[in-house]
């Protein structure tokens, strides 16, 4: 039995993204606009491992990108900020 794995790919240029899921050797996807967009959250989910969270006003749509190095994340994180224009909030160096 095929197991769904989802993956993300950013254009931050035109302000979109794609979810592309796949089953088996079957992938499906549509670009969908970064439409609602409240904050971007730079937090860590488990040790060494760091998230960068793309939250909608909906509080129920979210968004996940990982990373292994912190500085990655960040690197991401300020791209997208720039580029969408909205809050990022670092919860890594709030808690320092």
């Amino acid at each position: 039995m095929a197991s769904e794995v989802s993956e993300y790919i950013f254009d931050f240029r035109e302000k979109k993204y794609k979810v592309i899921r796949r089953y088996g050797p079957f992938s499906v996807g549509s670009w969908k606009r970064f439409s609602h967009l409240k904050t971007i959250t730079i937090d860590e989910a488990d040790d060494a491992i760091y998230e960068v969270i793309f939250g909608f006003h909906s509080n129920k749509k979210k968004i996940i990108a990982q990373f292994e190095a912190y500085e990655s994340a960040l690197h991401f994180a300020n791209l997208a900020k720039k580029a969408l224009k909205v809050k990022l909030v670092d919860k890594i160096e709030i808690n320092g």
